[in-house]
């Protein structure tokens, strides 16, 4: 799988809405303007934020490099 299809298998916020389960050149089509990022960021339960960090696709500007040494869940 590619990192898109990755992403959508683990309902990625970034990947939710209309047309969420599309093929990956629908979503591109239609989403590739978008910056995205894959590195460490918060991890988030709903809408609570919990202090853990993770691994994900994200927004650039929500985004960190991934810390050198730390294992990730």
């Amino acid at each position: 799988m590619d990192p898109i299809e990755i992403a959508k298998a683990f309902d990625a916020p970034m990947f939710q809405g209309p047309g969420s389960n599309a093929p990956v050149w629908h979503l591109i089509k239609t989403m590739g303007s978008r910056g995205v990022r894959y590195g460490e960021a918060e991890g988030y339960s709903g809408n609570v934020q919990i202090t853990k960090r993770q691994l994900k696709l994200a927004n650039p500007l929500d985004v960190l490099n991934p810390t050198p040494g730390v294992a990730y869940e």
